[in-house]
């Protein structure tokens, strides 16, 4: 066995140790050991897998895979609008992915799309003790809180829309089109035109730009750790 194997090995069981805990709790137990194990093999081609400190360092892991999803219907039994702030500028079905709805439990997420490609674990730079599980699917992933429901979608491949259905690769025009204009952006230290929810946690829908083009997609709250969904 290569020395890289090895290294790959051992860095994937220190993360299970450290994660103990939380799988222990999980009500997936079953879907997520599996994954984890499927996470500790596909990762020993990686001689120096990235720790990603926030929400676009993440978009630089290979995903691999093939999906096809389907946006036309969300999962309808947490994606109950009565639970979405009045005020809000954005009804929260504008915030699914993937047939899915913020707020949904991790259990079902796997029952819809399977086990995902890759588990990671991104702690609060703030707050070290405040972490979110992510899971990696073909296109896109999604973070999960310490209540095991979604918080937050962030999509990086092309053939994933939002529910309005701008992808990776359509032009400023088209998401103003849909979206019309922004609450915030362009700025100076930040080339995304962001859609403030105007809600207490701040949820937005912001879309990252380059050369004018859409090149990712972020659908949560400007702050995803700490409080359940």
């Amino acid at each position: 066995m290569s020395r890289n194997t090895l290294c790959a090995i051992r860095g994937a069981l220190k993360e299970l140790h450290l994660r103990a805990r939380w799988l222990l709790s999980s009500p997936i137990l079953h879907g997520l050991l599996t994954c984890a194990l499927l996470t500790l093999f596909t990762s020993c081609s990686e001689k120096h897998p990235e720790k990603a400190s926030d929400q676009t360092a993440l978009k630089n892991i290979a995903i691999h895979g093939s999906v096809q999803y389907d946006t036309a219907v969300s999962h309808q039994e947490e994606s109950d609008e009565s639970a979405w702030p009045s005020n809000a500028r954005f009804p929260k079905s504008d915030f699914d992915v993937a047939g899915l709805s913020l707020g949904v439990d991790s259990a079902t997420v796997i029952d819809m799309l399977g086990p995902p490609l890759k588990i990671q674990f991104q702690a609060s730079d703030e707050e070290p003790q405040d972490t979110l599980t992510i899971l990696r699917y073909k296109g896109f992933f999604m973070g999960i809180d310490t209540c095991q429901s979604i918080i937050l979608f962030d999509i990086l491949e092309r053939g994933v829309p939002t529910a309005r259905g701008v992808m990776i690769g359509d032009s400023v025009e088209r998401v103003r089109q849909l979206y019309g204009q922004p609450t915030d952006g362009p700025s100076s230290f930040e080339n995304a035109l962001s859609y403030s929810n105007g809600d207490e946690r701040d949820f937005q829908i912001k879309f990252y730009i380059e050369d004018s083009l859409v090149i990712e997609i972020y659908l949560g709250p400007l702050y995803p750790f700490g409080d359940c969904y």
